[in-house]
């Protein structure tokens, strides 16, 4: 690779939009999605260039430096800059196989490309996480050795001629996630982060939310991860890049060995004892063969698949506990003071992460949050597609944000409201200074007789009795896709209309709404339940039914019911005195507090299920929906106990009876946090 490929960007830059043209020396606008009169796009080109960096353990990590050039601003041309930092398992760079093209990484969500930060005096460095892309080493996904790469990474860039010592980041899901990597590392010269989309705690926000295998997902995670992992998928024409030109001719796709046998892999082609040896390339030179040594020498570690046991104390190989995956992290990220800027989505899987980041450390680290009304992507979904929300300037927000912790800019994003979020089918964007609102009022809605839903309690104890339907699958859309299906970022092609699921569910809904009502916050379901069999999995869904009976899931949560008793919150951390905020049900999820065939011998048990939460105003002439099922399969695994081969149609599944009561001493009800007009 050549020290310095230049690419040139005046097209793109000319292409920005007027939030980043320069304005009137008079005209100075900061506020979220618009930044005007404080800062220029004032690079034209970047030099782009490779290389490998050694973490403490020898492992060689490949990483892309971008540095901004061709200056156009007045005074002195700057020599070292602040840089933003992605560390990802999704390939830094890619080549094109049939062609060559070398395409830098672009992130699903909007905005995190490398000229809008090179344009505005940004340094860019994008790094393969270890074992994936053209990265050495092998580790377990997100292991503590996995964690200290993104810390070590940090002091590296700090230490490089070109940078000032202020570093940021962004990237959502996993490179979210290194971002509390590598504050949980307490580098010197990490002064500000923009996680998207991410759970804080791993072990129930990714693997086993509510105690259940989240099976869809995961199983798609696993094969493109390893794809990443093994360069074995003859059928994407995008690899990742090398990391190395060896010839040093501006190639890389002659840095990537021939396969032989048109496998998918070379992988299985080349052999120093049984032949054939050295790896052959496509313009016949030789070489040290650093891109095949990477990939033969790398470690297939199942990372989506480590914690084999449903308990979030059991322990992997090295040590690692399902609290390590994340949210152990807390007090070193609080201890950091390190700016956090959580990026969010309704719809997302792990948005209730991302208030948790934000309500646990607002006291301790300058803090923001921000949420979309879209899925894991932010601004793709229904609500752009067939209710018109406008995609915001998210480029604007990026650099207003790490101008000011980065730059020093006074621009005011430190003092405004923290809070800033989408209110559906009622007042769009809007700030917002706590979570949960102060002016909140929880009203609870009770479940009883004739599959109501009421503001009055029943009087009569009774119950109301369902056949699970193992069949029930609440993914949507033209791509079956959902909230959790989406956190692959596919977002529904369509609406959440789910009066089909429905008709597997127990449904309760209310009479027709004569208000607005405005619901914002985390709804809380209390169920009051018994079943034929000792064993039971609950999903819970919020609905808006309109005035022709059409169904819009609002939001949803679930538990297994072995997970019932509910624990201190504060408890998901080890040892660790910090308060978990907001206060939400938490089920504990130790080996010790799983209560087996907690549903044996019809005993009726109580259910404290949080939903996911979300911004909704139910419309006048709308009616509110609660449903009940017993399954979410294939987006959740099924109950092993009730179904062995994880089959809804196997001969030894077992769909049980349940039956959902109500009455003084056992009362179902959701409390919605119900946002009281101010017109």
């Amino acid at each position: 690779m050549n020290a310095n490929v230049r690419i040139f960007l005046i097209m793109a830059i000319a292409a920005l939009p007027a939030a980043c043209a320069k304005a009137p020396e008079t005209e100075r606008i900061s506020q979220p999605f618009t930044y005007e009169g404080y800062s220029q796009a004032v690079f034209g080109e970047v030099a782009r260039n490779s290389t490998y960096v050694t973490m403490s353990d020898g492992a060689r990590i490949a990483a892309e430096v971008y540095l901004p050039e061709g200056f156009t601003g007045s005074g002195v041309e700057p020599e070292k800059f602040p840089t933003i930092f992605v560390l990802t398992p999704y390939m830094r760079l890619k080549v094109n196989s049939e062609t060559g093209e070398i395409v830098p990484r672009k992130s699903s969500r909007p905005d995190e490309t490398v000229e809008n930060f090179t344009s505005h005096g940004y340094a860019v460095v994008v790094a393969d996480a270890r074992n994936y892309g053209a990265s050495e080493g092998s580790a377990l996904g997100f292991g503590w050795r996995y964690q200290k790469d993104a810390g070590e990474l940090v002091d590296w860039i700090a230490q490089q001629s070109w940078s000032d010592q202020n570093v940021g980041m962004v990237g959502g899901s996993h490179p979210g996630w290194t971002q509390i990597a590598a504050a949980s590392n307490m580098p010197a010269a990490l002064k500000a982060i923009a996680p998207a989309v991410i759970p804080m705690d791993g072990f129930t926000g990714q693997f086993f939310p509510g105690g259940i295998w989240l099976q869809g997902f995961l199983e798609g995670t696993g094969r493109s991860e390893r794809y990443a992992q093994q360069f074995a998928d003859r059928n994407r024409n995008l690899v990742p890049a090398p990391a190395v030109d060896e010839d040093g001719d501006g190639e890389l796709l002659d840095e990537i060995p021939l396969d032989l046998d048109d496998s998918g892999t070379f992988l299985d082609d080349y052999d120093e004892n049984e032949g054939p040896w050295p790896p052959q390339y496509s313009d016949g030179l030789s070489r040290e063969h650093v891109y095949f040594q990477v990939f033969r020498g790398r470690v297939d570690v199942e990372g989506p698949n480590w914690p084999v046991e449903p308990f979030i104390d059991a322990k992997a190989p090295g040590g690692e506990s399902g609290r390590d995956i994340e949210v152990n992290m807390v007090p070193k990220v609080a201890e950091s003071g390190v700016a956090i800027y959580n990026i969010a989505g309704w719809f997302d899987g792990f948005v209730r992460g991302s208030f948790e980041w934000y309500s646990t450390l607002k006291d301790t680290n300058p803090s923001k949050i921000v949420v979309f009304p879209g899925y894991h992507n932010l601004v793709k979904g229904f609500m752009y597609d067939e209710y018109g929300v406008e995609v915001p300037d998210v480029r604007a927000e990026y650099l207003r944000y790490f101008d000011h912790y980065l730059k020093g800019i006074d621009n005011g994003i430190d003092t405004e409201s923290p809070i800033y979020l989408y209110n559906m089918f009622g007042d769009g964007w809007r700030a917002e200074e706590e979570w949960p609102l102060a002016r909140q009022e929880l009203t609870p809605l009770y479940l009883g007789p004739g599959q109501s839903l009421s503001a009055d309690a029943p009087t009569r104890t009774d119950a109301e009795t369902h056949a699970v339907d193992f069949g029930h699958d609440r993914r949507y859309g033209e791509n079956q896709s959902g909230r959790w299906m989406g956190l692959g970022s596919f977002a529904p092609l369509g609406a959440p209309i789910v009066n089909a699921q429905e008709k597997k569910s127990l449904t309760f809904t209310s009479e027709v709404l004569t208000e607005d009502t405005e619901v914002t916050g985390h709804p809380i379901v209390e169920l009051h339940v018994s079943s034929t069999e000792a064993y039971g999995d609950f999903f819970i869904y919020l609905s808006d039914v309109d005035g022709e009976g059409k169904s819009l899931m609002v939001t949803e949560g679930q538990l297994r019911a072995g997970w019932h008793k509910v624990y201190d919150n504060d408890e998901m951390i080890d040892g660790a005195p910090v308060d978990v905020k907001p206060e939400l049900p938490w089920g504990g999820y130790e080996r010790d507090q799983w209560v087996d065939g907690a549903l044996a011998d019809g005993k009726i048990v109580r259910l404290t299920i949080d939903l996911a939460p979300t911004s909704w105003r139910f419309r006048t002439g709308h009616r509110i929906r609660v449903a009940i099922a017993g399954s979410n399969f294939p987006n959740f695994s099924l109950h092993p106990e009730l179904s062995p081969s994880n089959d809804p149609n196997a001969q030894d599944t077992i769909e049980p009876t349940i039956e959902v009561h109500w009455g003084k001493q056992t009362q179902s009800r959701i409390v919605l946090p119900v946002i009281p007009r101010s017109d």
